[in-house]
């Protein structure tokens, strides 16, 4: 039987998170932005290989995942070493700033249109800068890791799916949804504290973070 698309990426990635020199090297070439990354172009290719039809969903029942104002999050693989999810988000949904505390986190867009904004943090936490922004389509894959673009926030142009890959698979939820603001070039805390979240039944408009004293694109 021929392995399925999710199959390969699930065996490359445990290949990668269960040998600590790879997962090293894979750290390596996010923080150092090496020339040739040979990780991150594996990974990268193989999620390009996979679609919303090999993953085993029916693109004409995609609008039932898409309900108005939600993120529905589907768990694809779960491992001590490893967390691959798909997360549904329908148009104008947001994930808001967030950071992970995971070691490597590779973030794709598998349908859609999305707008992101990455950021580092600094010593002081409650300050951090920005890295990267911008739209992002089909095919579309970012990278962090614990010190490299850890910090982000998404959000649902239109309707739009995500593949999240973790390695490893923390369950710690790390220090999400705080509400920031720009202040220059850098983006200070505005409210310390945690933003509950649930992506199951999230309304995007219930969150501070989407308020629009908070700049968060």
């Amino acid at each position: 039987m021929k392995e399925s698309a999710l199959g390969k990426l699930i065996r490359l990635c445990m290949s990668i998170t269960n040998d600590e020199s790879l997962l090293t090297e894979f750290e390596k070439e996010i923080e150092q932005n090496k020339n040739y990354p040979a990780l991150k172009t594996m990974i990268a290719s193989q999620i390009k290989s996979t679609n919303i039809i090999s993953l085993g969903f029916d693109p004409s029942i995609l609008s039932i995942f898409f309900y108005p104002k939600t993120i529905t999050e589907i768990d694809l693989y779960s491992a001590p070493t490893l967390g691959i999810k798909c997360f549904f988000m329908s148009k104008g949904t947001i994930f808001p700033i967030h950071d992970h505390p995971n070691r490597v986190i590779v973030t794709g867009v598998l349908h859609g249109t999305i707008k992101y904004l990455s950021l580092n943090k600094t010593d002081d936490p409650e300050v951090m800068t920005q890295v990267n922004k911008g739209t992002g389509r089909k095919g579309k894959i970012m990278f962090s890791s614990l010190y490299n673009q850890n910090v982000h926030s998404i959000l649902a142009l239109e309707n739009s799916i995500i593949i999240d890959i973790f390695m490893h698979n923390v369950n710690d939820m790390g220090c999400y949804y705080k509400v920031i603001k720009k202040i220059g070039k850098k983006y200070i805390v505005a409210v310390n504290h945690h933003v509950h979240f649930l992506t199951r039944s999230f309304k995007s408009f219930d969150c501070d973070c989407t308020k629009n004293d908070y700049l968060q694109f």
